[in-house]
């Protein structure tokens, strides 16, 4: 049985949900016939897959859906190589509630097993967690580029934010009871570094100065202490930009042509 709530604290649980996607959910992106359902612990994983033998995998952020990929799809496709597309759980038409970094990486594992074969991943923002949750888990690709990645301090920023607006230590305690007794994980950032520094292969690190959500200085601070990781900071586009925009298109792709040392 669920705990219940305080006023307060239940309205705070309501913002740890993904807000309603900003591309919208569904669409033309992918035609009907690409479509996939890949059934998840926790609801149906939808997924979209073009093109024959080993793909790349496009994972959205926060608040997204596949639809963030159009452009860099379009590119992919026109260069021969096969994609596979998917909604997070809880974003577009996926099922579920809440989007934690267990259920995301669980998710592109499920995915994977119902569209493969996989070769890469490609994410942005919260998919490149999600990414790199599913790498620990075992997910066996060769390469990843992670576009805008947050690499978090030692305190959630739900709970820094929350701080920052006056919310009690008492209220604040109380969310991260209800939220891990909905999702069964805590709000403790998660450890990108941690992750990635086992993993033997290639990743890519996009960033951009003018990125106000993802600061640049972490990322380079995370690619310098990964093994096999390639950096490159000379963008300037926004956070929710940088899938749309044509050098990072360009770069991802000519990386995965080339990746460790070949770019």
């Amino acid at each position: 049985m669920m705990r219940s709530g305080s006023p307060e604290a239940l309205a705070l649980l309501e913002t740890l949900k993904p807000p309603p996607p900003v591309t919208g959910a569904g669409g033309n992106l992918m035609p009907l016939s690409a479509r996939v359902t890949a059934e998840g612990a926790e609801g149906s994983i939808d997924a979209w897959r073009a093109g024959s033998g080993p793909a790349i995998l496009f994972v959205h952020g926060w608040g997204d859906t596949h639809r963030v990929w159009r452009r860099f799809v379009q590119a992919a496709l026109a260069d021969g190589k096969a994609v596979i597309l998917m909604d997070l759980p809880g974003h577009g038409i996926s099922g579920g509630a809440f989007t934690t970094y267990h259920n995301a990486g669980e998710a592109i594992l499920d995915v994977c097993r119902a569209t493969g074969p996989v070769w890469s991943v490609v994410a942005h923002s919260f998919g490149c967690i999600a990414a790199a949750r599913a790498i620990a888990r075992g997910l066996g690709i060769e390469a990843a580029a992670l576009i805008a990645p947050p690499v978090p301090g030692e305190t959630s920023q739900w709970i820094t934010q929350w701080r920052a607006a006056g919310r009690s230590e008492a209220v604040i305690r109380e969310v991260e009871d209800l939220y891990r007794d909905r999702t069964g994980v805590s709000l403790t950032p998660f450890d990108l570094r941690r992750a990635l520094s086992p993993w033997e292969g290639d990743v890519f690190l996009a960033a951009s100065s003018e990125d106000k959500v993802t600061p640049i200085e972490p990322i380079l601070d995370l690619a310098e202490n990964l093994p096999a990781a390639t950096f490159d900071g000379r963008f300037r586009s926004g956070h929710r930009d940088m899938t749309d925009d044509p050098d990072v298109i360009a770069a991802v792709l000519s990386y995965l042509g080339h990746p460790r040392g070949g770019y």
